[in-house]
């Protein structure tokens, strides 16, 4: 018995939690909430825990689709084969984890539109309007673990 003891954390790791019900996440988004969880009640940067700490996120997967950046854009469209002109998607793209080269960099700092076609392993956020992205302007939030393969598509455009 105290052999199996060790394999506990693991078992216990892989058991699956239901996604968050609408009235969890409206509770867990609350901006007191948010700062105690997420800042430890105090808003300076270094205080943050992290995304995948501070609101619920699903398990990693494989997810396909186009990803536009531009100027303070992130845009995630999943399953996409084009993107119709001046559509918007809730999803914010976040590569933070990631070290990306600098040609997409520079688009997220002005250098002009791009769009990827684009594979890769992520968690996607589990409560709408988490305030992601640029200003907290996208309610949803994808994280990239692990790039697969990436095509660009269209870009730079001014």
């Amino acid at each position: 018995m105290t052999r199996l003891l060790p394999l506990v954390p693991l078992f216990l790791a892989s058991c699956s939690h239901p996604p968050p019900t609408a009235e969890e996440c409206k509770a867990l988004i609350e901006p007191k909430a948010v700062i105690d969880r997420c800042y430890g009640g105090d808003l300076r940067s270094e205080k943050y825990v992290g995304d995948l700490k501070c609101l619920p996120y699903g398990a990693s997967q494989r997810l396909r689709g186009l990803w536009l950046i531009d100027l303070e854009a992130s845009e995630f469209f999943p399953n996409a084969k084009t993107i119709k002109q001046g559509a918007e998607s809730p999803i914010w793209l976040e590569t933070k984890l990631l070290d990306l080269p600098s040609e997409l960099l520079d688009a997220a700092q002005g250098a002009g539109r791009r769009v990827y076609a684009v594979e890769f392993q992520g968690r996607q956020s589990l409560c709408d309007g988490g305030g992601y992205g640029h200003m907290g302007m996208s309610p949803k939030q994808v994280i990239v673990e692990r790039f697969y393969s990436m095509r660009l598509l269209a870009g730079p455009t001014p």
